[in-house]
């Protein structure tokens, strides 16, 4: 059950806020209309670290996260609006126990995009419409190739209190599209 709720929490944590690395390279520039256009979702790799204090008491686990069999395109339009279909396992290992795998069948949501000094802010990420969340995720870009791939950093801090606990997430997220 515990460790139900930690990939809940996990995942939709993830879902709901990120922020850009704390890297002090130049930022790499880019327009809307460098990313306007159809993008695969090609790579999604997640490093966290999950807290549970309840009673004065923390317990912490670390939990990695990547996706496999990803047919996830992303459409960025020229309006600031963006869509994705498609399916992706998401595969999820916690600490001494076996990799979960849950499969998201219609794409990982739908929202607005923003570009500003090198952040991608995307809303309305949210596979499944889990969260009803559409706050925007703000992602450093690390790399950026022309038509050929975009690759996005974030880092989240999250915490949330239920029933008298208190649950956290610490977790750093790169995401990569190809066209």
């Amino acid at each position: 059950m515990r460790t139900t709720f930690f990939f809940l929490l996990f995942m939709s944590l993830f879902l709901i806020s990120s922020c850009g690395g704390d890297d002090d390279s130049p930022p790499i520039l880019i327009t809307s209309e460098d990313i306007v256009g159809t993008w695969n979702l090609t790579g999604m790799d997640i490093d966290a670290k999950l807290s549970l204090t309840e009673m004065g008491q923390t317990e912490s686990a670390p939990a990695v996260a990547f996706i496999t069999n990803s047919s996830v395109m992303m459409t960025f339009n020229n309006d600031g609006t963006w869509s994705s279909t498609g399916m992706v396992l998401i595969n999820t290992t916690y600490e001494e126990s076996d990799m979960e795998t849950t499969e998201l069948a219609n794409g990982i949501g739908s929202g607005t995009y923003t570009i500003t000094n090198g952040m991608l802010s995307i809303a309305g990420i949210d596979p499944e419409n889990e969260t009803g969340v559409t706050a925007p995720v703000p992602y450093s870009i690390v790399s950026f190739q022309p038509n050929v791939e975009l690759i996005l950093n974030g880092n989240a801090m999250e915490s949330t209190e239920f029933s008298g606990a208190t649950f956290s997430v610490d977790l750093k997220q790169t995401i990569t599209l190809e066209r």
